[in-house]
């Protein structure tokens, strides 16, 4: 059974984020990752982004079984998967996501507003 999971990042000045949807079974780790914010972290955001930091890092995906330790393909191996980047705009923080859809769940206002 073909079971999703999703990592995504959103950035809230540009209202821009990254989504990645793929079977938990065949990729299960996801992580995000940061240098933080101490003096060591903040030389890496000014090495790392423009003007505009702090830097983040989504790292998922199929190539690797477990980061940091990479896996490797024996002879004649080969690897099936199916795994998808979206990028996206103005939604928020995602809630839930597919392949097909992302959505985000906020109350404003006592008003539950459902953006997809």
């Amino acid at each position: 059974m073909f079971q999703i999971q999703f990592c995504s990042g959103y950035e809230n000045d540009s209202k821009g984020g990254l989504l990645h949807v793929d079977n938990h079974h065949i990729s299960p780790g996801k992580n995000q990752w940061t240098w933080g914010n101490g003096d060591f972290g903040q030389a890496w955001d000014r090495n790392l982004t423009d003007e505009d930091g702090p830097y983040i890092e989504l790292m998922c995906g199929v190539y690797t079984d477990n980061h940091p330790d990479f896996s490797w393909i024996m002879p004649g191996e080969y690897k099936d998967f199916v795994q998808y980047y979206m990028p996206y705009r103005n939604l928020g923080v995602v809630e839930n996501a597919s392949k097909n859809a992302m959505v985000n769940v906020e109350q404003i206002d006592k008003k539950l507003i459902v953006k997809v």
